[in-house]
């Protein structure tokens, strides 16, 4: 039981650090366009919103695989 608390844990730990990161590398790219000077500011909006959309799809993927992931642990055992 304690083994299976602490899996679920580093799991959820591992995952953390996952967006964690992605997070990053997309404020990074945000910051870096925005300090860019553009012609036309709907390339700005542009690039927020297909950030936003990624980042979506992203949080999306992993909440869908940690619910498979605790369905699966409990029917298992």
């Amino acid at each position: 039981m304690l083994t299976r608390l602490r899996t679920r844990a580093l799991a959820r730990s591992n995952a953390r650090w996952d967006i964690l990161l992605e997070v990053t590398f997309i404020m990074h790219m945000v910051q870096d366009n925005l300090g860019r000077p553009h012609p036309r500011h709907t390339r700005i909006g542009n690039i927020l919103l297909a950030m936003e959309q990624y980042m979506e799809e992203q949080h999306d993927e992993r909440i869908a695989s940690a619910i498979w992931d605790d369905t699966r642990d409990f029917e298992l055992n």
